[in-house]
């Protein structure tokens, strides 16, 4: 029976720092995507606030439905094959989810997209 204790607890261990892990290197991409983006530190926490609310298990990732829905949040509105070619556009991983940094990213190029648009749209004649 301590034998199984030791091993639930090693392997509680081995996956805690995994997670930590995981959690630093999302924060150093996220701190260059920021940097790269000039990303204003409250634009990030409302856009941590809308993953988060989104990551319904907890696992610091989301999915191509959880996207969407959390894109709608934020106030990007997006048909389901723009979501689906965002997502594959914006998944290093390749696991079919995307973490924060990657979140943050695809927010900031669209940001940028919109304001490339208007700006276009503005410098247009009627």
């Amino acid at each position: 029976m301590l034998s199984l204790f030791i091993g639930v607890v090693t392997t509680s261990m081995q996956e805690a720092k995994n997670q930590m892990k995981m959690e630093l290197e999302v924060n150093e991409r996220l701190e260059d995507i920021c940097d790269e983006h000039d990303i204003a530190d409250w634009q990030v926490s409302q856009w941590r606030a809308a993953f988060n609310k989104f990551d319904v298990d907890g696992s610091a990732t989301i999915d191509a439905d959880e996207l969407g829905i959390a894109m709608a949040a934020v106030g990007v509105r997006m048909t389901s094959e723009e979501v689906r070619a965002m997502m594959a556009k914006a998944d290093e991983s390749g696991h079919g989810d995307v973490d924060f940094a990657e979140f943050v990213q695809m927010l900031a190029e669209r940001q940028e997209e919109e304001t490339e648009m208007n700006r276009g749209a503005e410098g247009a004649e009627p």
